[in-house]
């Protein structure tokens, strides 16, 4: 009759593991167990829980992966929150919104990043640039019809343009060239690309990445700038196209502002709705000076800078 096995004995192969550190991780992985996973599929995201991960896979209408998101933590609990906080922004997005599932799930690398949780993602390593590679990466899966659905423009003064975009990164993306070309230290009045913007972007945040679009959340352009960047030959996006044609064509001074439709539009449109009237309206800039002048602004300038 054979001996039963003592249970603190080692088995050739397991003791063979031990002459081998490489193949010890490869034994315990076969010992554990299959972990569960639950998957949630959303129309343009899908999510795969487990104990240990939260997956967000983002995807065009045709299922085809723009990229991919993975949270790491050991507390079942902290990815709960950000699944949470996923879900919940994603359910409170207007379906106007044609990058729904990416500014939810920019929310919650957000909050995962402020939180310490690790981030890895198919695009970078920077989490704080994540939201904005993938953002553009998909935004050319969308068609041009589809992003004119999201745009609201209208006149609300005269000569004031002003235009909303349901998330930061479409806003961000429609202006930023217009933007950059009126105001950059390093641009102004220049041609540039988006990746020479970009690279140059990189050395100035702390992080080093690429976050302009969750970084600014207004916008605001004076009328000649247009006009520069045509006769300058840039070649617009999809989105810059949308924009000079939400504008028009106008013989008179005109101003453009911008901000995302959320809980805080109207603070950000009033602010920006300043710097269309100080270019506009000579009785309100001459008051305006009248009163900064009498104000010591260097700190405050030098802290804007």
């Amino acid at each position: 009759m054979p001996l039963e096995r003592n249970d603190q004995r080692l088995t050739r192969l397991e003791l063979e593991s031990l002459r081998n550190p490489r193949d010890q991780v490869t034994l315990a992985e076969k010992k554990k167990k299959p972990e569960s996973v639950t998957t949630i599929a959303l129309s343009d995201l899908e999510l795969q829980v487990s104990n240990d991960f939260l997956k967000a896979r983002l995807a065009v209408p045709s299922k085809k992966m723009v990229g991919e998101v993975v949270f790491f933590s050991k507390s079942s609990l902290v990815l709960s929150r950000i699944r949470n906080t996923l879900l919940d922004t994603y359910s409170q997005l207007p379906d106007s919104d044609p990058l729904k599932g990416h500014s939810a799930l920019s929310q919650a690398v957000a909050y995962a990043n402020s939180k310490g949780v690790n981030v890895s993602s198919s695009v970078s390593s920077i989490p704080e640039e994540v939201a904005a590679l993938l953002g553009d990466r998909l935004l050319k899966t969308i068609s041009k019809k589809r992003l004119l659905m999201a745009f609201d423009t209208r006149e609300i003064v005269d000569g004031i343009v002003l235009i909303r975009l349901p998330s930061p990164h479409l806003l961000g993306a429609a202006f930023i060239r217009f933007q950059e070309l009126y105001e950059s230290p390093e641009f102004a009045g220049s041609h540039f690309s988006m990746k020479e913007y970009q690279a140059w972007y990189r050395t100035t945040t702390s992080h080093g990445g690429f976050s302009y679009y969750s970084d600014w959340a207004g916008f605001n352009v004076p009328d000649y700038v247009f006009a520069q960047f045509q006769t300058m030959g840039f070649v617009p996006s999809k989105l810059e196209s949308i924009l000079l044609e939400s504008i028009g064509d106008r013989t008179k001074p005109f101003y453009v502002i911008g901000a995302v439709a959320n809980s805080d539009f109207w603070g950000y449109a009033q602010h920006e709705l300043a710097h269309a009237l100080y270019y506009l309206d000579p009785e309100y800039r001459s008051d305006v000076d009248t009163i900064v002048a009498e104000v010591k602004t260097a700190q405050f300038e030098n802290a804007l800078v």
